[in-house]
Parts: structure tokens; sequence; C-alpha cells
């Protein structure tokens, strides 16, 4: 029996939003002062993982974070929200990804570092991980890059195993959008 209702298997990184209603960034060198700075938990995974607990559901988290400040604060900031994130691999190599979100009313441009947001592999993921869960989710496809070539067979084992899946794709940088066909059938 499961354990868990989700798994989710994601990016971990914080945002930092920087904001003001007149914002206009200017390079140069020009100091602009903004109204409200925040960091707070980024991520498309992450905020689902934090969504799925506040409706009540158990979620377990598998990632990528470095040992850095920013991993901390998104490990203690999930935990603090209800997400087991015992499963959480923390790279002593890789630095936890960042984005910078530059907002002005309506509008907001995003800045983002990938750093440990593309080496979650499908690999990572075992089989005795997926069994604790009756759900696997996975968000942010195009950030991932180095779960992209799995991710299929991520899927078709965790169904093999009984477990629901689905994906949130997120925005794809390169506007592409390669790969999804294969993986769609599979959620």
């Amino acid at each position: 029996m499961a354990t868990y209702d989700v798994l989710v298997a994601g990016e971990l990184n914080p945002d930092l939003i920087l904001s003001d209603p007149n914002l206009e960034p200017q390079f140069g060198q020009v100091e602009v002062m903004v109204e409200t700075a925040e960091l707070t938990i980024g991520s498309s995974s992450a905020i689902f993982a934090c969504g799925a607990a506040r409706l009540g559901l158990k979620v377990i988290f598998i990632g990528v974070v470095g040992e850095d400040m920013f991993g901390r604060f998104m490990l203690n900031a999930l935990e603090q929200r209800g997400v087991d994130m015992s499963s959480v691999i923390i790279s002593p190599t890789q630095k936890t990804g960042l984005s910078v979100i530059l907002s002005r009313g309506t509008d907001r441009a995003i800045l983002t570092h990938s750093g440990a947001i593309s080496v979650l592999q499908s690999e990572m993921v075992i089989d005795d991980l997926l069994k604790k869960a009756r759900h696997l989710h996975v968000a942010s496809y195009f950030l991932q890059t180095d779960l992209q070539p799995g991710l299929a067979d991520l899927f078709r084992r965790a169904r093999s195993l009984g477990l629901t899946t689905s994906l949130d794709t997120n925005w794809d940088p390169t506007g592409a959008w390669a790969g999804i066909d294969a993986i769609l059938p599979l959620t």
C-alpha cells in the first residue's frame, strides 16, 4: 500500500521577486530602486508539491539542490509546508538554481540560472521510491534537460507499478516544444 498520495519529481529553486509598478531595468551600471523584494518558493514542481500538501495530500519530493543557502531555503520551506524532502539529493558540486523575477504590475520578466534544476535523471527515481506513491507528477519538462531522455521510461515504470502520472510542461524557453509528443500519451 502506498505511503504517499503524490511523488513529485522535479526542479527546486527559489524565486527572487523584485517588484515596482514603474520598473525599468537599465544597463550601464545604473542603480534602479524597487518597491519590494522577496525571496520565495519558486519552481513549478515545488509550487505544485506545496499546493497538494495544502489540500491534505501526503507528498514526497525528489529533485536536486546544491549544498548552499538557496538549497537549504527550499528544503526548509517545503518541509514547513508538509512536503517530505527526505529523497532530495543535495549535491556538493552543483549550485541550486535561481529565478529572478522583475515584476511591474501585470507583466514580468524571468531570468533563470538553471544550476541543479537540470541534473535530475530518471534513474535517480528508483522503483522503491515509486512504490511509495499513488501518483507521479513531473513539472518543467523543458528546464529538466537531464530528465528528458528517460522521462518516457520513468512514466512507463510508474504506470507498471500502478501509479497514475501527470506532466506540467511549463514554458519551453527555446519555443521548439520538442519531445512532448512522445510523453503525453503516458500521462
